[in-house]
């Protein structure tokens, strides 16, 4: 099985050198070209306790939980992960990393032998630190080919984000 799974955060974010206001995050819009690309759903992952709307108090609130290596409740994603699934997960770079959502949801698989594909949004720091980090929290999975798409650019990286997933299938 091949699924989708990201975490996301509309409203106030950081683009371009300034704060604006989206409707939909940037790593939804990437999600949901990857998920019609491979044919299959994008699963959100969404903390219980939203982040706050002004972006300074979300970076606080993202700051904190990083340092602690926190593991933000979540609602459940509705899917269930085997051996030998494919796994395309997706992620804002907060802090050189993924945000503490994505670990909780690393920790409920880190005993599956999978393939996973990152990718995430940034707006110039990359995939950070996240993929040794991804390798920590997922020592049995295999950490393939991934992607950085700069935020502010994402809603028009469907040529790039098509060449990406068409590489996986060619093997």
């Amino acid at each position: 099985m091949k699924a989708v799974v990201c975490f996301s955060r509309p409203g106030a974010n950081w683009c371009s050198g300034s704060v604006r206001n989206l409707e939909t995050g940037n790593t939804l819009v990437v999600a949901r070209m990857i998920a019609e690309w491979l044919g299959c759903e994008v699963h959100e992952i969404e903390a219980l306790e939203p982040y706050p709307g002004p972006y300074k108090e979300c970076v606080a609130r993202a700051v904190k939980e990083m340092k602690a290596k926190t593991c933000t409740p979540i609602r459940g994603l509705g899917l269930e992960l085997h051996d030998g699934d494919v796994l395309y997960l997706g992620y804002p770079d907060w802090c050189g990393t993924f945000p503490s959502p994505v670990r909780t949801f690393l920790s409920t698989i880190s005993d599956i032998h999978l393939t996973l594909y990152p990718f995430c949004t940034h707006e110039g720091s990359g995939m950070g630190t996240s993929l040794d980090d991804l390798r920590e929290l997922l020592p049995k999975a295999t950490i393939a080919d991934h992607i950085a798409i700069h935020g502010s650019e994402a809603a028009t990286a469907g040529d790039v984000i098509h060449s990406w997933c068409a590489r996986h299938e060619e093997g």
